[in-house]
């Protein structure tokens, strides 16, 4: 998730934007390399993020991410 975060804010940076929703469950999954089975033969997790600059917020069901996911996301800046 590190990787594809800087990734993003490259692009931020380049477009001189300051923020960017990700509301796709299937962009947040990639992202965030997060899988679930919240919709039917979709392997996604109802969630949506955020990413700024300096930090990035992940909206998603937290009982549904098992702690060790957690901590990768974690150690990515990810809250």
């Amino acid at each position: 998730a590190a990787q594809k975060l800087s990734i993003v804010r490259a692009a931020l940076g380049m477009e001189g934007a300051d923020a960017l929703v990700v509301s796709e469950l299937d962009e947040v999954a990639y992202l965030f390399n997060l899988r679930g089975a919240d919709v039917p033969r979709t392997p996604v997790l109802l969630s949506y993020a955020v990413v700024e600059k300096d930090a990035a917020t992940l909206f998603v069901d937290a009982a549904k991410v098992p702690s060790e996911v957690r901590a990768e996301l974690a150690a990515a800046g990810v809250a």
